[in-house]
């Protein structure tokens, strides 16, 4: 999921991009959690009046189930934030072991997809060796969106135009010419 409007060489980048963990991420142990609440009422109301917490327990057990129902709802709509995108520079979210969590442009020396332990990653190599990686997985259907957006960004950070003509509509002098 993103928040990411895109754009077009006629059309200025949007000032920020967010790229969001994809809902299968976070839909996935949510449902895992309401099985293991599920079981949990259900030993609770088996074991509850045999302990003699009868009312206590299904007050406690249900406000902490109101609590984790809303949490999640809350996370498969919004999902946490996996990379922020600005003009001038980005910052990697909510990534374990992403290295360095966020740089300006101007000290970025590259960005491609490469190969990691975890997988497939962006991989944005600064210029004094280190570098942010970001899992792919965790970019989830907009992973080639972001990865364009990255390029773009740091194209644009560095003044670096698309060519949009050829030799002759450019005036460049053709080869063999003096």
């Amino acid at each position: 999921m993103s928040d990411h409007t895109s754009s077009t060489p006629e059309t200025p980048a949007k000032s920020l991009s967010r790229y969001r963990w994809p809902r299968p991420l976070i839909v996935r142990p949510f449902g895992v959690t309401l099985v293991w609440l599920g079981l949990g009422w259900v030993v609770g109301v088996l074991l509850a009046p045999a302990l003699g917490l009868g009312s206590m327990f299904v007050t406690v057990a249900g406000v902490v189930t109101v609590l984790i129902v809303l949490g999640g709802i809350y996370f498969v709509l919004r999902p946490p934030l996996v990379l922020a995108l600005t003009p001038s520079a980005y910052r990697v979210h909510h990534v374990r072991g992403s290295g360095v969590p966020g740089a300006e442009w101007s000290d970025v020396d590259t960005a491609q997809v490469g190969d990691t332990v975890a997988g497939q990653a962006l991989l944005i190599e600064l210029k004094d060796g280190r570098r942010s990686i970001v899992p792919l997985l965790l970019l989830g259907a907009q992973a080639n969106t972001a990865a364009k957006d990255v390029h773009d960004r740091l194209d644009s950070a560095y003044g670096y135009r698309p060519y949009s003509g050829s030799a002759e509509t450019s005036g460049a002098p053709e080869p063999g010419d003096s």
